[in-house]
């Protein structure tokens, strides 16, 4: 599996957690350093900005505009003239990723007999390639702009982003990279935990009131046998006392049972939710 590929499959695990959040302006000040250091031949300090274009790439908190797009394949096209390894293939293609974003890029830096400036100069006729569709579950960007499909004969920006319109990844990937799924989960509603919380919060009320009706129910049984020995004519009002708190109790315990059943269901539910999420 390629980097970037498994950067899509950790990327939502925390692609923002292992770095500092980063901005637009930080990303566009590493291209700078890096623009400016190929253009001074000061390679060691190109390859140094080089990775820290990439971790500014990955923590970014914003949309990335085209024009970031754009500075991002042409440092790529820098690296690649500077890799020794990079074939003449891997190189038009990253130049016609280039090209596809800003068709009127400067390449001053690339001076004219350059080998890598003419195989750019190739690359800038090539006709748009074959696509792919990608995970239609939440946004993505493709080279700064929403899209459905990806290329996948050059390389391209991809950027996807959360329900709040936030990007959990924010990555260059190469036209053979693996593109996983990278649509974050939705987060768990937080309604069945709270509906869950207040229905135990009525089933503990209504429970405590039951246990007081029945705490008097026990108080009137006791008195009527007190005053049915010292106070012979009290007894019948004392029974219907006795009586109505009696229905009193068996009220709140018939409240009592269904709360709990209410509140059993409302606690199962709100386990299935969270599993399924």
């Amino acid at each position: 599996m390629t980097r970037c590929a498994l950067a899509l499959c950790v990327g939502l695990l925390g692609a923002g957690e292992a770095h500092a959040a980063c901005t637009n302006a930080d990303l566009s000040a590493q291209l700078d350093r890096a623009e400016q250091a190929f253009a001074g031949w000061d390679f060691d300090t190109f390859t140094a900005a080089r990775a820290e274009v990439d971790q500014a790439l990955a923590c970014l908190t914003e949309p990335i505009p085209p024009a970031l797009v754009a500075r991002i394949h042409r440092v790529h096209v820098y690296e690649q003239k500077l890799a020794l390894d990079a074939s003449h293939e891997q190189l038009a293609r990253t130049c016609q990723a280039l090209f596809a974003v800003d068709p009127d890029v400067d390449l001053s830096a690339l001076p004219e007999g350059d080998p890598a400036r003419e195989v750019c100069e190739e690359a800038r006729t090539r006709p748009a390639g074959p696509t792919a569709p990608v995970p239609t579950g939440c946004l993505v960007h493709i080279d700064g702009a929403p899209d459905t499909r990806r290329p996948t004969d050059r390389p391209c920006v991809v950027q996807v982003f959360d329900t709040d319109d936030v990007p959990v990844l924010t990555e260059w990937m190469p036209p053979d990279a693996l593109l996983v799924d990278p649509c974050p989960k939705p987060r768990p509603p937080r309604w069945p935990l709270a509906l869950t919380s207040v229905s135990m919060l009525a089933v503990g009320g209504v429970w405590t009131a039951t246990g007081l009706a029945a705490r008097q129910v026990h108080q009137d049984n006791v008195t009527v046998v007190d005053r049915g020995q010292l106070l012979g004519p009290d007894i019948p009002s004392s029974r219907a006392t006795n009586l109505a708190d009696l229905e009193r109790y068996r009220t709140w315990r018939t409240a009592a049972t269904a709360t709990t059943g209410v509140a059993l269901g409302i606690t199962t539910t709100a386990l299935v939710i969270r599993v399924r999420f």
